[in-house]
């Protein structure tokens, strides 16, 4: 018995010892992987810097095996990477921006969650199928990348919850609202408890 508690364990039952790279973010994988660090590295990055300052913020992504469900724990992104084809550092930035909110089905909220993951993915924003969606893009690429990330920590909650509308986006085509300023407000303010309220009860910090 003491040979069997003392004796080391087979390779396949060590810890797996990653290659990362860590800056800007850290970023591990597979040792035999480790040629992707870079790109995968470079792809993680910008999402973390639209994620900052919101429940989903990370400084970590970290490789996981295939059979093994992926967990999300704070600041740490779980990955699945089953090699480094072509395209593979976009495909698995495109699966975690999917994993951050469910699809809102035919509810109109679902074109408003469409501007907000194609930002997140650096694609152009969506015109949609609705005059208000149109709008709500427009509006929204009227905004700073520093203004767009603002929106967000504000708003993560709706947008997580398929709670977004027009009044997110500047109001909707029949109201006349320019894109935020450094001197004007935001349409709606989230609560602590994930509900919106009315310019008129804006915080004094967001004037």
């Amino acid at each position: 018995m003491a040979r069997l508690l003392t004796e080391p364990k087979p390779a396949s039952a060590q810890p797996l010892a990653y290659s990362c790279q860590e800056w800007p973010i850290t970023v591990c994988l597979h040792p035999g992987m480790r040629g992707g660090l870079t790109e995968l590295g470079d792809a993680f990055t910008k999402i973390a810097s639209k994620l900052s300052g919101t429940p989903a913020a990370f400084t970590r992504v970290e490789q996981r095996p295939l059979g093994e469900s992926l967990r999300a724990s704070t600041g740490i992104v779980p990955i699945h990477l089953p090699d480094l084809s072509a395209g593979f550092a976009d495909e698995a930035a495109y699966d975690y921006v999917e994993s951050l909110a469910a699809p809102c089905g035919d509810d109109p909220a679902g074109g408003y969650r469409e501007i907000v993951m194609a930002w997140l993915r650096g694609e152009p924003l969506p015109g949609g199928p609705l005059p208000e969606h149109q709008y709500a893009a427009a509006w929204f690429s009227g905004l700073t990348e520093h203004q767009r990330r603002d929106w967000l920590r504000m708003f993560y909650t709706d947008f997580k919850a398929c709670q977004l509308s027009a009044r997110h986006f500047g109001g909707g085509p029949a109201v006349a609202s320019p894109a935020p300023t450094a001197t004007n407000t935001y349409p709606v303010y989230p609560t602590s408890s994930g509900e919106s309220w009315g310019p008129e009860m804006s915080p004094q910090s967001w004037r």
